[in-house]
């Protein structure tokens, strides 16, 4: 069954949160945690006395993320992972065992996505970089994006003419502040006196308004650019750092933490294109998500080639209900009827239901597991509802067909 890690019930060592939330149950160690998307049910339940307290779908949703990030380390590989900090069960970075300090983009790390780049990425990757941050930013309005992008090509062709190292988001941001301040002579003469070359006259080829309109235009976006930077930057932080740079880095996995609220589209268009621009030249890096809606477009081809582990209420809340997926391990916690009607389209080819039943069983001088199995037809919309999967339960579908359990949780 590859979508359970051999069944073997495996007690989780973690005791997060349960004494607050007055959860005493133990867990199944069943979910991988590499190529799965792990969503649905109702995270947050009542108690008999009235209080909120997580429920089993979402001690085992926050399990999940804890587990990938530690297996992660645990197995020297690079990735990045998402979290919202301000959904209602949030993430708390202390809970994990890690053996290396993590790094945590507007913490420890300022996060500057151009940052020690080197040979392999060319003045075209960066231009493409930041082409689909704007083409997110303005969507449908392309004249604004045809302004927007002709400035940042002729800055980056400004820098790469003293060298690819040159291309740095402080470095495009100097010569940006001269072209919002200056008319064009004095921009000329200044780019001019910083690079101490002259100026290229194909460089203007790339404008295709008039300057005022440039100087407008290029402003709103790159305000709002480092703005939503500034949300990953900190005073007190010494270690400015790229995807790149990070992943670069010789002989060791390295984990990257974001949080991030899904109102942030911004800075989330930022991330996700610099994981495509860098997407090839690193070995690999995977996406490790909590309930962080992706701002999954046409332009990020990477999302459906790498090794994830998605976790949320539903593909809709991901934002990935569109996306084509490398086959996936999907487990289903119970979903409303457009959520399932999404998985159902998205996931489901062919195959039987097999319904699996698990739980700690004795037998005399050692314990087992108990495991009971009947197949049944094809499942429907109805069979992902949250009605038919019960808080601790799930449907699970891979490329083996589909498997219900009755018991996560003993």
């Amino acid at each position: 069954m590859g979508l359970l890690s051999s069944f073997i019930p495996v007690l989780a060592a973690r005791q997060m949160n349960r004494k607050h939330n007055h959860i005493k149950r133990s867990m199944f160690e069943v979910v991988q945690t590499i190529n799965t998307i792990l969503c649905g049910g109702n995270d947050v339940i009542r108690n008999r006395n009235g209080e909120q307290v997580l429920s089993i779908a979402g001690e085992l949703k926050m399990e999940t993320f804890y587990h990938a990030a530690e297996t992660a380390e645990h197995e020297n590989r690079n990735a990045i992972c998402f979290f919202d900090p301000n959904y209602l069960v949030t993430i708390n970075l202390s809970e994990l065992n890690l053996v290396q300090e993590p790094v945590i983009f507007g913490v420890n790390t300022i996060y500057s996505p151009l940052s020690v780049l080197d040979a392999r990425i060319s003045d075209a990757d960066i231009s493409s970089f930041f082409e689909r941050i704007v083409r997110d930013y303005f969507q449908t309005n392309q004249n604004d994006y045809y302004a927007v992008m002709g400035a940042i090509n002729m800055i980056v062709n400004i820098l790469s003419e003293s060298g690819q190292e040159y291309i740095t988001i402080e470095n495009i941001s100097s010569i940006t502040m001269d072209l919002l301040t200056y008319d064009e002579r004095e921009f000329i003469n200044r780019v001019e006196r910083k690079t101490g070359r002259g100026f290229s006259d194909r460089w203007f080829h790339y404008l295709t308004l008039d300057w005022k309109d440039i100087q407008i235009k290029f402003g709103v976006f790159w305000s709002a650019f480092e703005q939503s930077l500034g949300k990953y930057s900190n005073p007190n932080a010494q270690i400015r750092e790229s995807l790149y740079s990070i992943f670069t880095r010789p002989n060791s996995g390295n984990i990257c933490y974001c949080a991030i609220s899904s109102s942030d589209s911004l800075l989330k268009s930022i991330v996700m294109s610099e994981m495509e621009m860098i997407y090839g030249y690193i070995d690999y890096f995977q996406i490790i998500d909590y309930h962080v809606a992706l701002p999954f477009r046409e332009n990020n081809y990477f999302l459906s080639t790498i090794d994830m582990c998605l976790i949320g209420n539903s593909l809709r809340e991901l934002g990935i209900e569109n996306m084509i997926y490398n086959a996936p391990t999907f487990i289903c916690l119970g979903v409303n009827g457009m959520d399932a009607r999404n998985i159902l389209e998205s996931l489901v080819t062919t195959g039987n239901w097999i319904r699996v039943t698990g739980g700690f069983g004795y037998m005399p001088h050692r314990m087992a597991t108990g495991i009971t199995m009947a197949e049944r037809t094809a499942i429907t919309e109805n069979d992902l509802s949250i009605m038919r999967i019960r808080d601790g339960s799930a449907l699970c579908i891979d490329a083996n067909g589909y498997t219900f359990i009755d018991g996560l949780f003993i």
